[in-house]
């Protein structure tokens, strides 16, 4: 946890959010298309 180096902290914060709408999509993908899920 690094709190007094402010540069990086939004980059990671964009990071995280980046993952988890990923998640989030391939949640919503998995519910109304299970079709797409090959495996």
């Amino acid at each position: 946890m690094r709190v007094m180096q402010q540069n990086d902290t939004s980059l990671e914060d964009e990071a995280g959010c980046q993952a988890a709408f990923q998640r989030c999509l391939n949640l919503w993908a998995a519910v109304h298309f299970p079709f797409l899920r090959s495996a």
